[in-house]
């Protein structure tokens, strides 16, 4: 349990003023609070490492290549104003 002299401590370290009021106020809340930290603390929970549901797994699809390597290089290359073999020609920008 928490006393008014604890959280007049907890207040002066956190360099907070509160009135007497407010000091018996935050015990009550304080109090409540721990007591039901210490109400779920004291469920038992089956051991999730032993279910596998819970074992991560990839829901996603395989890392493979989609396409075949260059389908669609060639196509692309045709539509560039100006290319060099296999590379795009672009306008030099930064000196």
């Amino acid at each position: 349990m928490i006393t008014e002299k604890d959280i007049h401590a907890l207040a002066d370290l956190a360099r907070l003023k509160l009135t007497l009021e407010e000091e018996h106020k935050l015990t009550q809340d304080i109090d409540a609070i721990l007591g039901y930290v210490g109400t779920i603390a004291s469920v038992s929970v089956p051991d999730a490492s032993s279910v596998d549901e819970y074992q991560p797994h990839n829901v996603l699809r395989e890392d493979t290549d989609a396409y075949k390597a260059d389908t669609f290089t060639e196509a692309l290359l045709n539509e560039v104003a100006e290319r060099q073999e296999r590379s795009v020609v672009v306008k030099k920008i930064l000196s």
